[in-house]
């Protein structure tokens, strides 16, 4: 009975520890403020977790893909499961760690830079694709007024 418990305390604990670090690695690590001149005020970003470190974030899932896994196999294949889900969860507190240090100037940059363009675009590209799906709709609204398909 005590082997069942521990392994279910263990299960429980992989399960909490990977949706922990798919829930914290969302939040916001670190915040650049990238100052600008008067009279514009200075520019807050906020950068995720998944942003600085994604490894953070895949090896929470690989911790919860892992907890099924050793549901699913018995013997020895679990004890290999075990022994990679011990590495991942290592891996997993490495990358956090590396993902809390401060960010670099050059890095700091293109963070800012990603933010101000939306998903990291050019603002270029964005207006050339507004362009586009606006003559795709004017070419059809034309076409459903004329009364062909």
């Amino acid at each position: 009975m005590i082997a069942r418990a521990r392994f279910a305390a263990a299960l429980v604990l992989t399960l909490v520890g990977g949706a922990g670090a798919l829930l914290v690695s969302g939040r916001a690590w670190q915040t650049i403020v990238a100052p600008r001149p008067r009279p514009f005020a200075d520019e807050v970003v906020d950068v995720s977790g998944r942003t600085l470190e994604p490894l953070v974030a895949a090896l929470g899932l690989v911790a919860l893909a892992g907890v099924v896994a050793v549901l699913a196999t018995r013997g020895i294949a679990r004890r290999v499961v075990g022994v990679l889900l011990a590495v991942a969860a290592v891996a997993m507190g490495w990358g956090a760690l590396v993902g809390l240090q401060h960010v670099s100037a050059a890095k700091a940059r293109s963070l800012v830079a990603d933010a101000r363009t939306g998903a990291g675009l050019d603002p270029g590209r964005i207006s050339s694709l507004t362009a586009v799906y606006r003559r795709r709709a004017a070419r059809s609204v034309r076409r459903d007024s004329s009364g062909r398909p």
